[in-house]
């Protein structure tokens, strides 16, 4: 027996999930935080991002926005699909690359470079 819910209170449901992450993820925007943070991989799916911004062999850099939070991020999407093809035995190299990637730009800090709030590595995430 399932029971019908308010569609609207489903839409609630779906923007509290993340509330703790919104939160999380705000302290660290707003310095208050040491960053970046490691997103959950539902929460960064459920990010629309449809401008692309900038691609190359790897994957895509797009906008993504959180629109119950208000926030605009650049999100940078690694296509599974050209590692599993083309890198399959340096699946774990790639991996590595990815988290010193995170490491040195959470370090830089220029003008000219977006500051990296969060990332996700992770079943279902394309190491975004």
């Amino acid at each position: 027996v399932s029971i019908s819910e308010d569609p609207s209170e489903m839409a609630n449901d779906k923007v509290k999930e993340f509330d703790d992450t919104r939160l999380l993820l705000n302290s660290v925007m707003e310095c208050m935080e040491p960053g970046p943070i490691q997103l959950p991989p539902a929460y960064v799916n459920m990010i629309k991002t449809k401008t692309i911004l900038g691609s190359g062999y790897f994957g895509e850099v797009r906008l993504g926005i959180d629109e119950p939070f208000g926030k605009r991020f650049a999100i940078k999407l690694i296509k599974p699909l050209v590692i599993e093809q083309a890198l399959a035995d340096r699946l774990e190299s790639i991996q590595n690359s990815f988290r010193n990637e995170v490491k040195i730009l959470s370090q830089l800090k220029h003008s000219n470079i977006a500051p990296l709030y969060g990332y996700c590595m992770g079943e279902g995430s394309g190491l975004r």
